[in-house]
């Protein structure tokens, strides 16, 4: 394969070249990011651990001279649960006056199941998922 070079006026040349380095930036920041997100994970259940401890279920922290609150957040999911079978959670769906979609396959959108979990009805088909994780307010 033969390989052909051309020249670029010199505009073209820092242009291309200042896109590189910025890509090579990018790249770079990705993988800072993962290992700083596998940092955060690790530390989390002991600061969620202490804060759990802790008056209010927050913290005041001093970092660089600035003020930080750490407090707990809980968060809750509502989802169908796994072990009912489809068909039958469709069948009291619509006995309920819950909207099921008409496409094949059939099913309940996830934000009309939660409506409709928080509002009584289907509530034997739902499961809570309750999770726990740490906000750093300024």
């Amino acid at each position: 394969m033969k390989t052909t070079t051309r020249s670029f006026d010199i505009a073209n040349d820092v242009a291309l070249t200042n896109y590189v380095r910025t890509s090579d930036r990018m790249a770079a920041l990705a993988r800072e990011m993962e290992d700083l997100q596998k940092d955060e994970k690790r530390m989390r259940p002991a600061v969620l651990a202490i804060l759990a401890e802790t008056p209010g279920r927050a913290a005041i922290v001093g970092v660089n001279n600035s003020p930080r609150r750490l407090q707990i957040v809980t968060d809750e999911s509502i989802g169908t649960n796994k072990d009912i079978d489809e068909n039958v959670l469709i069948a009291a769906a619509r006995t309920a006056g819950v909207k099921v979609s008409e496409r094949s396959p059939e099913y309940i959108a996830p934000a009309t199941f939660r409506a409709a979990y928080l509002s009584g009805l289907l509530q034997e088909f739902g499961t809570v998922k309750t999770t726990e994780r740490v906000e750093v307010l300024p």
